[in-house]
């Protein structure tokens, strides 16, 4: 077996396929869109709802930011055959916690009255912990929220942190166990990638405040596809190394970036052959299709991807004024786009994928094979004819292993 330097290669997440820099030039309309909605909700109701919540909504705002998310929502259920069936609600954007309780509180009931609930269901918001309060948490809690998502940055890069990257610290610590003391799950998102590299002290850091997850959210921009640490710290392999330290410490690796403890849905998902990813990440509970609301929020039917407006006033005009959905860019994917998807998701949830049926073989797999085989030779994953499966050399290295498959990344490559 060789050197798996090679393999260290930036790659993209694929919490979409393509991913959003090859999305076509031209966005799909909002008839188009709907269409695609309304096709897909034929066979089911079962909707994950993103509402995006920017932190610029103030300064913009005509109208109250909440307001105009509300009159998205209602553009949606009039142009839709059936009443959503919702599954998941992802507050996002970065700054869920920037709007006052009751603002928070008038959205979500809002939102609650439109729709109706699955049986199961997951509510989530992302936290800045400098703006979270304990009466934010005690509102979200109060409307079924139970996980937190909060953004992590090496708070040790320095020899001496500094007296900000200590307040962070310190913050993050604080909102965790007033989350914790109500009940909700905690995540944590590290951001990193050359030059930040993870310090081994960071990671140390985490795992003593123990959130629930681990995810990695900038594999795309940096070499390794595990938490990185600093070549000054870390052994000769320190994707390894910060593996080592997470698994040591009772975390289990989830598909291409998450970690999770014993006792968390994806792991059970995993083991269970159920993980789904969509373009919120990995999910143990599949929807049908992901509707987004608000500023540069993702929507997804299976076959169509939609991005909002970036800037709140431009939004605001569209859903507002104009009365149409403020869909600024997108993509309709072509049926060899959805064979390629559906491999990619596969390796992503499953760590195997197979082809011997005709309907999921096109020129992609056909290149992607000649790849593959070289990469068995290397250890990181099993040939069988019409399929492979990863193994634990090649588990890191998921993201790298989808890239043969990418149309959209070999065409930039000549």
């Amino acid at each position: 077996m060789t050197s798996l330097e090679q393999y260290h290669r930036p790659a993209p997440r694929y919490t979409s396929y393509p991913s959003i820099p090859h999305w076509q030039a031209r966005a799909p309309t909002p008839v188009q869109w709907l269409a695609a909605l309304n096709r897909r909700m034929a066979s089911s109701r079962d909707t994950a709802l993103c509402v995006h919540l920017p932190c610029d909504q103030h300064r913009e705002a005509v109208h109250p930011y909440t307001h105009t998310v509300l009159s998205e929502l209602d553009l949606y259920c009039k142009a839709l055959h059936l009443r959503p069936r919702l599954t998941q609600l992802h507050l996002g954007g970065g700054t869920p916690t920037f709007p006052s309780p009751d603002a928070l509180l008038h959205l979500i009931d809002g939102i609650l009255t439109r729709v109706d609930l699955a049986r199961e269901v997951s509510f989530s918001f992302e936290a800045q912990p400098g703006r979270t309060t304990a009466a934010h948490l005690t509102t979200l809690a109060s409307r079924g929220f139970g996980r937190m998502h909060i953004r992590v940055r090496d708070f040790f890069a320095q020899t001496v942190p500094t007296a900000e990257q200590q307040q962070s610290a310190t913050a993050v610590g604080r909102t965790t166990r007033t989350a914790r003391a109500l009940g909700y799950a905690v995540v944590y998102e590290l951001e990193y990638g050359p030059p930040a590299w993870f310090a081994v002290d960071t990671l140390r850091w985490i795992c003593d405040l123990r959130p629930d997850r681990i995810v990695q959210i900038s594999s795309g921009h940096g070499k390794c596809t595990e938490p990185e640490l600093p070549r000054r710290r870390a052994q000769r392999d320190p994707c390894h190394t910060g593996r080592r330290l997470l698994e040591e410490a009772g975390y289990h690796a989830i598909g291409a970036d998450h970690f999770a403890l014993a006792d968390d849905p994806l792991v059970h998902a995993s083991r269970g052959g159920s993980l789904h990813r969509s373009v919120m990440g990995y999910t143990s509970i599949r929807a049908t299709l992901t509707l987004a609301l608000g500023c540069a929020a993702i929507g997804d039917s299976g076959n169509t991807y939609v991005q909002n407006e970036h800037r709140v006033a431009p939004y605001q005009r569209a859903v507002l004024e104009d009365g149409r959905l403020p869909i600024a860019k997108g993509h309709i994917l072509s049926a060899e786009e959805q064979i390629v998807r559906r491999h990619i998701l596969n390796l992503l949830c499953r760590g195997h994928t197979q082809w011997r049926a005709p309907e999921l073989r096109c020129a992609a797999v056909e290149r992607a094979t000649d790849l593959w085989n070289e990469m068995a030779v290397d250890g990181l994953l099993r040939r069988s004819p019409y399929r492979i499966d990863v193994g634990p050399r090649g588990r890191p290295f998921l993201h790298t292993i989808c890239l043969p498959l990418d149309d959209h990344y070999w065409a930039q490559q000549h």
